[in-house]
């Protein structure tokens, strides 16, 4: 069987306004130098391991983040916060027709989600399964 590459769920609260959740993805299941930027980031309103078949949101794609945030919790450099680990799990990520796939292991179970493409890094995020 083939690993999975790691991803985190953190709840991000910056300073003085309201919390999202980084969903973080590794591009591989291979270990990296800390403050290597190769996770995939989307920025989601809601937590996406909480939706449930059939449910969607709006994310944005973002700046890919440090390696180190896969375990880190804590105050975020520059005054920007605080993350929290509210998930964990393992994704594999693919495409289909402009569609991107993500196949994923959370401790209670899978789940597979399809986020299309809108303007820019806005995705319209759904959960197929």
């Amino acid at each position: 069987m083939v690993e999975k590459p790691p991803c985190v769920v953190l709840e991000h609260t910056p300073e003085g306004d309201r919390a999202h959740f980084d969903w973080l993805i590794a591009p591989d299941p291979r270990d990296r130098d800390p403050d290597e930027r190769v996770l995939g980031h989307l920025r989601c309103p809601e937590r996406p391991d909480l939706m449930a078949p059939g449910d969607e949101m709006d994310v944005e794609i973002g700046e890919p983040h440090r390696w180190r945030y896969l375990t880190y919790e804590g105050p975020v450099s520059g005054d920007r916060g605080v993350v929290r680990r509210v998930a964990e799990g393992t994704c594999a990520v693919g495409d289909a027709m402009g569609r991107m796939i993500l196949s994923v292991s959370w401790p209670d179970g899978g789940a597979v989600y399809e986020a299309e493409g809108r303007d820019g890094p806005r995705r319209r995020l759904r959960r197929v399964r």
